[in-house]
């Protein structure tokens, strides 16, 4: 196997002994033991590139990546990288970086995104976007989801510069990815990441490898009612039609309505009604309501059919309009570049090998269809950790994590 230069290469007995700030991880390669140098970011530096990030605000809504793109380009070439940004929408920006290889292997992609949710209007021990490092935990909107797995994959990316790869390493840290991922899009659409071969996302699994990801159908349903002053005919329940109850009936059966199998990895469908509206005022009989509902799928479904169904249960006087599908993706646990990842990933942590499946939706709903490759989702975030008040992330993970993306690509590109 090929090992990390410039940097030192030493042959060891066994396993693979990494050195940094005071921790040890061993890693036991399968071919052969190697010993390596650490050339990526230092802990403390991870830290300042995370703190800078996150006092860099991107929530999205409003949806602006601006400040943080500019950061993170000069931080890129402070490290001997090369970023080019592109803003392919107002205040939204990719930044593609790529590391050359030999030209012998399809191209590995880092993927990352640097918008975040909104900071909300919570009590948080520390402000939202200070970026504020206890020592051991960076604090602030995006610690965890997931400028801390982009720091991450930057740091392997330097650390990577020094290492004899076989094919690419390409790092796509995108905008817009709350708002229907929007920067994978425009990667597809520019032909951006074509002739790669498979895809790494840093978004928080808690540093377990993630190999499934639910559907995310999004669908706006109004229901027509017809009003009626309640002075008249409609409080006796004639000459009316609530707009609002009959959304309410609907609502009401929706999840008995979804398919009940379970997913190893991912459990159950779950439905979420995020926005609702309807009726003009108090004493009038509403004519019209609107719900906006999120369902995420599992990935054997077929979304169409979903939607037919619902709209059948509904009944006349309901519209039903998709505002969006991503898709589900799966990689099955035994397709080479998850395995890989899966081995890693347990030898850099010492947590479980086993996957787990993640209920968000990812850029991989987008460039895995499209360019027809295998991912694998792996971030120092803690799963479940997303949009929380008081959003960190411990640094000792962030470090661990950027290890694990230099071993997986040393190790896919290797020969």
């Amino acid at each position: 196997m090929q090992g990390f230069a410039g940097g030192r290469l030493r042959q060891a007995s066994s396993g693979t002994r990494l050195d940094f700030a005071g921790m040890r991880a061993d890693v036991g390669w399968q071919d052969k033991g190697i010993v390596m140098d650490w050339t990526g970011l230092q802990p403390d530096a991870v830290a300042a590139l995370l703190s800078t990030l996150i006092r860099c605000e991107s929530p999205d809504p409003p949806g602006n990546e601006a400040k943080v793109t500019r950061a993170l380009a000069r931080a890129l070439r402070d490290h001997g990288l090369s970023p080019e940004v592109e803003e392919f929408a107002p205040g939204r920006f990719n930044v593609l970086v790529r590391i050359k290889g030999r030209g012998l292997r399809p191209a590995l992609v880092f993927s990352a995104h640097t918008d975040t949710l909104p900071a909300g209007t919570g009590d948080w021990k520390y402000p939202p976007f200070s970026g504020h490092f206890d020592g051991t935990r960076i604090h602030g909107r995006g610690a965890c989801d997931m400028k801390s797995g982009l720091v991450a994959m930057v740091s392997a990316a330097v650390a990577l510069q020094q290492v004899p790869l076989a094919g690419d390493v390409i790092l796509a840290f995108t905008g817009g990815e709350s708002s229907a991922c929007l920067g994978a899009r425009r990667l597809v659409q520019t032909g951006a990441l074509r002739d790669v071969g498979a895809i790494l996302i840093s978004e928080p699994t808690s540093l377990r490898v993630a190999l499934a990801e639910k559907a995310a159908l999004w669908l706006r349903v109004e229901a027509a009612g017809v009003a009626g002053h309640l002075s008249g005919d409609a409080a006796r329940g004639n000459g009316g039609r609530s707009a609002i109850l009959a959304m309410m009936g609907f609502l009401g059966c929706v999840q008995s309505a979804l398919p009940h199998d379970r997913h190893p990895l991912l459990g159950a469908v779950t439905a979420n009604v995020g926005k609702i509206a309807g009726g003009t005022a108090i004493n009038l009989m509403p004519d019209h309501c609107v719900a906006e509902l999120d369902l995420r799928l599992l990935p054997h479904h077929d979304a169409d059919r979903i939607q037919e169904g619902l709209q059948d249960m509904a009944g006349e006087g309901f519209t039903f309009t998709r505002i969006d599908l991503k898709p589900a993706v799966e990689t099955r646990a035994d397709d080479p570049f998850a395995a890989l990842c899966l081995d890693v990933a347990a030898a850099t942590t010492g947590l479980p090998r086993d996957p787990v499946g993640v209920t968000y939706f990812s850029d991989a709903a987008v460039l895995c269809p499209a360019l027809g490759v295998p991912m694998s989702i792996m971030g120092p975030g803690q799963l479940g950790g997303s949009g929380a008040i008081d959003e960190s992330v411990l640094l000792a993970d962030v470090v661990t994590a950027s290890h694990a993306y230099a071993r997986i690509a040393a190790r896919w590109l290797a020969g």
